[in-house]
């Protein structure tokens, strides 16, 4: 056999050899270890751009699952204002919803479902919004968990006004807050609280001002109530000041306190 044939055999097989399968093994390295979820999550909240950049990492060494990877990407799309980001958090999901591991998982779905209903009430998209709402809901009540069920349909109330059913949205907002209406755990209690403020939401958005101090003063009422017994939450002095503390910042509708904006508490 010609020199020359033999010369080009041995370079094809050496290519074949880089380029198959065996050849994008990720070989472990030392570095892998700063490429994770964790790493991700600590950051995504003010550098989205890096917090790409270390999942895209951590997929590529093997530190997490490619679904797992879309739905963290999603989630960091989702915190964005821009549309084409929400559009992106939007396929990602709609793209992991097709996964069977996926649609096995509750816990997925519950995330997916949250970055859906974010991403179309950013996009003021009420017909989407609500679907998702829904599916969530319905999600919780399969897994007997009313009081998140309800929770999430809170949003309902504002959904059926901007789609021009304000009375069929307060309606819907009364029976929510009315189920909540017992004292009781911290979830209810939060729930409550939720629901009143999407109820003042609409009212501020229809100028029914003389209906919102009613709302406050219900909101005030159960702040009062947990602050005067607090063990009906179960919480230590330390929890409860941070749990009231949040809730009172939900109702006003101000940005609830980082865990480091109170001494003490981690």
């Amino acid at each position: 056999m010609p020199t020359y044939i033999i010369v080009v055999v041995a370079c094809l097989l050496m290519l074949a050899g880089c380029t198959g399968k065996g050849g994008t093994n990720h070989v472990p390295q030392a570095s892998d270890s700063l490429y994770t979820e964790e790493e991700a999550k600590a950051i995504y909240d003010y550098e989205p751009e890096r917090a790409m950049v270390i999942i895209d990492s951590a997929e590529m060494v093997g530190n997490i699952t490619d679904y797992r990877a879309d739905l963290l990407r999603a989630i960091v799309y989702s915190k964005s204002s821009g549309y084409l980001h929400l559009d992106s958090a939007v396929m990602l999901c709609e793209g992991l919803l097709q996964n069977d591991k996926v649609n096995r998982d509750t816990t997925y779905l519950h995330d997916i479902y949250d970055i859906l209903i974010i991403s179309h009430r950013m996009r003021q998209d009420y017909a989407q919004w609500m679907r998702w709402v829904t599916k969530k809901a319905d999600l919780c009540r399969a897994e007997n968990d009313a009081t998140e069920a309800l929770r999430t349909e809170a949003d309902l109330g504002y959904i059926l006004y901007s789609l021009g059913r304000t009375d069929e949205g307060l309606s819907r907002l009364d029976s929510i807050i009315g189920l909540l209406n017992a004292n009781g755990s911290v979830a209810r209690f939060d729930a409550s609280i939720i629901a009143l403020r999407r109820k003042i939401d609409v009212l501020r958005a229809t100028d029914r001002y003389a209906d919102i101090i009613p709302v406050a003063l219900s909101i005030v009422e159960r702040l009062d109530h947990y602050e005067q017994h607090p063990q009906a939450l179960g919480l230590g002095p330390r929890e409860r000041v941070v749990h009231l503390l949040d809730a009172a910042h939900l109702a006003s509708g101000i940005r609830p306190p980082r865990a480091h904006d109170v001494p003490g508490h981690r």
